[in-house]
């Protein structure tokens, strides 16, 4: 409660936005709960003259807001102070509530007025249908700013009696049987300016009051939930934690008897209200710091006796409150997450193997600056809407986000531009949901299948190119979370997309060779170091980020001999001479040297490669692991690379291009030395063919 006066004084303050200094423009604004305008400022702002540990913190805050606890991860990684180390607890506690799938989406309520706010009273059981018109749809007050009342009972002798009472305001509660109804009310009191909410029960069915009840004669008694035989309420009487607390209170039907606060557990020093109790499982909302989306959360009380956050998509980062049952689930509850006023959002249930708890993305449009731009996800029918904002780069995340679909993506404020425009989504493993390309009108239009078809195990493509490379990193930071990083092209095209280990390592596997790669991470970590490793675990290159989020990793360095060859699938492929690259796998008989069918099959490709590019010579070594006779492993190399020349030369290559040689097992690619335990997957990297190659410098110009 205090918080809603604190923003009204912060608002205040902002209009002089361009007078303040940029890192207290930034705090004001999360303060308030401007989650979006605190993310944009932060996206387009370049200017932070403030302590640099101070702004990691409030950057963090700001990025929980918007949902980007990786990002928000690497703010904190290198701060030790308590209110860093607090922070990094809750966003880890949020990252784990986010990625639950909860099977539900929200609508807007068509009962909604876009004028008054608007709040729904509980319904614990319905049976008379007259009443039901009234209770079951909606917020009790027909004058009061603080709540709407959208339908009228059929006889209107409800709001009728309400209007005669003696009431400046009223707000939900909840009733028990349709019959007995315990709402908070504000009583006009003579020649008293300390009003209060107090709670008020009426007979329903009489239309007939029949107490009004303060758990305290200075403090807010609100937001009853009634049953047979107590009261939970909301009530900022001393005794409690502090704020407002859920208390409860003994009623036999008559009168009013023992009062208990419900305990630390649920109780805060911050705000807890709007308590429902469903199947003997208490529901509320919160703004405890700790534990919170934004503003007020709604929690469970676990049977286990913990307090467990609803998660997204009921929460949001902005006040969810009001939770109203029906048929044992939430059916709506009321919330600021697209308006500064509460709105009545239906919630809506499908199978949870429907719903990807998250999707990345990135947006490319040539020319056009995207930082801080609002992306709007919109379904065929428009029941369901989402707005995030983009980074500086273009990448953003949504959450539950429902499958089985068909959606379209547009960007605000954006004038339809000339040039191209392309959109791509991944899940959280890193597999393609969609790349899509921008229409006529600026939008991105795309069908989004189940999770389940995206989350096929990856197959090898069965004609990749021989000239394939693996790009191994190391991402060095200290902050231990996964995280999604993407690989570009030369050309600006994302070709790969994966997600690091708990240590940072990642991988691309199977790229096609290039001169110049871009690594990008939506962890925004100017400080942070990628390690490029080779095959064998070694460090060959450090790269720094060029922009933000931006790694330049350059395969082809200036000092190597680079030469331009075409592949078996006809592209023109920069590769560094004397590059080491595998065959496809050449299988053997056991002791045998003699090429299979399948083999001579999986090396046509090869000869493909060797008929594109007759200026080039190739060098093909043959491996074995180290278990066996170190003198029979070399000479069984040797004979099988003397049967794949005799292939090759049988199909028409000349001699003089190809030469080969058996090394056996002198040359490992690990420890896996003679006594050294291994696994079968770790003599199996030993075990290979590999070629080089090279240009016949006969044929340089001179």
């Amino acid at each position: 409660m205090k918080q809603f006066i604190a923003s009204i004084l912060l608002l205040n303050g902002l209009f002089i936005y361009g007078q303040k200094n940029p890192c207290e423009t930034l705090d004001s604004l999360y303060h308030m709960q401007l989650n979006r305008k605190a993310f944009s400022y932060l996206q387009t702002n370049t200017n932070w003259p403030c302590d640099d540990e101070y702004f990691k913190v409030l950057k963090a805050k700001v990025l929980i807001g918007n949902y980007r606890f990786n990002e928000a991860a690497f703010e904190l990684a290198t701060i030790e102070t308590p209110q860093a180390i607090e922070l990094y607890k809750r966003l880890e506690y949020l990252a784990s509530v986010s990625s639950e799938v909860t099977g539900a989406y929200l609508k807007i309520s068509s009962a909604n007025s876009y004028s008054s706010n608007n709040l729904k009273l509980n319904v614990a059981e319905v049976f008379l249908a007259d009443t039901q018109f009234v209770l079951s749809d909606f917020p009790l007050t027909v004058w009061s700013e603080k709540a709407y009342l959208p339908r009228k009972s059929k006889d209107g002798k409800l709001e009728q009696w309400l209007l005669n009472q003696n009431f400046v305001e009223v707000l939900p509660g909840s009733c028990i049987n349709d019959s007995i109804g315990a709402i908070t009310v504000k009583l006009k009191r003579p020649f008293r300016k300390d009003t209060h909410y107090e709670i008020a029960l009426i007979n329903l069915i009489k239309k007939k009051l029949i107490t009004t009840w303060s758990s305290s004669d200075y403090a807010h008694t609100m937001y009853p939930y009634i049953s047979d035989d107590q009261v939970i309420f909301s009530s900022d009487r001393s005794g409690g934690e502090g704020g407002f607390d859920l208390w409860s209170v003994e009623w036999n039907g008559e009168e009013f008897g023992k009062i208990e606060n419900l305990g630390p557990i649920i109780n805060s020093a911050a705000d807890e209200i709007y308590p429902v109790i469903q199947d003997g499982q208490l529901v509320f909302a919160s703004n405890r710091p700790d534990l919170t989306f934004g503003g007020f959360d709604l929690f469970s009380l676990t049977e286990a006796g913990d307090i467990k956050n609803l998660g997204l998509p009921v929460n949001s980062n902005h006040d969810d409150l009001n939770p109203v049952f029906q048929s044992g689930k939430i059916s709506s509850v009321s919330s600021k997450r697209d308006s500064s006023k509460l709105m009545l959002y239906d919630i809506v249930y499908v199978d949870t193997n429907e719903v990807f708890a998250e999707i990345f993305g990135r947006i490319e449009i040539d020319g056009v600056n995207l930082a801080g731009k609002e992306l709007t996800l919109t379904n065929q029918d428009s029941s369901l809407i989402k707005t995030v904002l983009l980074d500086k780069d273009g990448y953003f995340r949504m959450n539950q986000i429902k499958g089985l679909e068909n959606y379209s993506v547009s960007i605000s404020e954006l004038s339809i531009p000339e040039s191209e425009g392309r959109m791509v989504l991944y899940n959280n493993r890193g597999d393609l949901v969609a790349d899509v390309k921008m229409n006529k009108l600026g939008v991105f239009v795309f069908e989004l299948l189940k999770p389940q078809d995206y989350y096929l195990e990856k197959q090898k493509n069965k004609d990749e190119s021989i000239l394939a490379v693996d790009i191994k990193g190391l991402f060095e930071s200290s902050a231990e979370s996964e995280f999604v990083i993407a690989l570009e092209n030369s050309e600006g095209e994302v070709i790969g997309l994966t997600k690091t280990d708990e240590n940072g390592h990642f991988i691309f596997e199977s790229v096609i060779p290039d001169d110049r790669y871009t690594i990008r991470t939506e962890v925004k970590n100017p400080n942070g170091l990628i390690r490029i490793l080779n095959d064998r675990g070694e460090e060959i290159q450090v790269i720094r980020p060029e922009d933000q989020n931006g790694y330049v990793h350059l395969r082809l360095q200036a000092n190597e001999r680079v030469i331009t060859i075409t592949d078996e699938e006809n592209r023109f492929v920069k590769i560094s001479e004397l590059e080491t690259f595998n065959l496809p796998t050449v299988y053997f008989g056991t002791d045998d040297a003699e090429l299979s069918n399948e083999s001579k099959e999986r090396l046509s490709g090869f000869l493909k490669l060797v008929e594109n590019n007759p200026e080039v010579n190739i060098e093909i070594t043959g491996h074995t692991d180290s278990r066996g006779d170190k003198d029979y492993n070399l000479k069984l190399s040797q004979k099988r690379i003397d049967s794949v020349l005799k292939f090759l030369i049988n199909s028409g290559v000349d001699s003089e291009r190809i030469t080969g040689k058996g090394f056996g097992e002198s040359d490992l690619k690990n420890n896996c030395s003679d006594g050294v335990p291994c696994s079968e997957e770790q003599h199996a990297e030993n075990r290979r063919t590999e070629l080089r190659i090279y240009q016949d410098q006969s044929q340089l110009e001179p």
